[in-house]
């Protein structure tokens, strides 16, 4: 290593220790105060497509989207795999009172900790990536369709990847906070791609940078809505935003599936 460069730590991580190396920067990297926004319209719009009078928000991290359904009243369950940040959800929600039943499981356990049925799940920001294979993928899908009401809703929101892989984009994100920047970069694989996050630190004027990464899994939209439908799902339909806009497969960020069960 050549004298005066900065060491880089490296550290690769299955899905739960990823999140609980980044915990306490987690809200920082993601950016979550300038989503809350976002997460409001969204909230409000899918309450009014839908009608959803309880929700299931799987894979919730940090709570975002639960407690922001929580404030509109709506009997809300939180899962997520990440001890982690459900702590830092539940902190949230004792803070501003609000009324949120948290579970911490992995998505193919859903069905076995959700003990009554809802209107509605949503896996949001991107969470569903993390099953990696497509046999865990129908478990997953079969799990959020148990725990569903007769023509109850699922929204999955997924990255483009029908975009990112067409251009290959390897930066997804960038984001600062105080002394900290965090970049956010996929390492492209077979069938998986590899998930970084380079966090900068100049605290105190010296330069430190660590890498944390995991895999996830770049679903293109047919596949999943190829899942849905084998779950017993309807044929989805797309949006291409937080605000439910048009889905365009060239250059919509993200894409929503909504799904009803059949």
């Amino acid at each position: 290593m050549a004298s005066g460069s900065t060491p880089l730590r490296c550290v690769r991580l299955s899905c739960m220790s990823f999140y609980d190396e980044i915990v306490n920067d987690y809200e920082d990297i993601t950016a979550q105060q300038a989503r809350q926004e976002a997460a409001d319209a969204f909230c409000e719009r899918f309450v009014d497509l839908t009608h959803s009078e309880t929700i299931l928000d799987a894979g919730c991290g940090s709570g975002l989207y639960a407690m922001t359904f929580a404030r509109m009243g709506l009997d809300v369950i939180g899962e997520d795999i990440s001890e982690s940040l459900l702590a830092m959800a539940k902190r949230q929600a004792m803070d501003e009172q609000l009324d949120v039943r948290w579970i911490s499981c992995a998505f193919d356990e859903i069905n076995s900790h959700v003990t009554r049925s809802v209107d509605a799940v949503v896996c949001m920001g991107n969470s569903l990536v993390h099953v990696l294979s497509d046999n865990d993928l129908a478990r997953v899908m079969m799990n959020f369709s148990k725990v569903l009401n007769p023509a109850g809703l699922l929204a999955i929101q997924v990255l483009n990847y029908d975009r990112l892989i067409k251009q290959q984009e390897r930066i997804v994100g960038v984001s600062r906070s105080g002394e900290k920047e965090f970049i956010r970069f996929y390492d492209y694989l077979d069938r998986l791609v590899r998930f970084n996050i380079l966090t900068i630190d100049s605290c105190g004027g010296e330069l430190s940078t660590h890498l944390s990464s995991t895999l996830h899994r770049p679903y293109r939209v047919d596949e999943l809505s190829e899942a849905c439908k084998l779950a017993g799902f309807e044929e989805p339909e797309l949006f291409g935003d937080l605000h439910m806009g048009p889905y365009n497969p060239a250059e919509s960020a993200s894409v929503i599936l909504l799904a009803r069960k059949a």
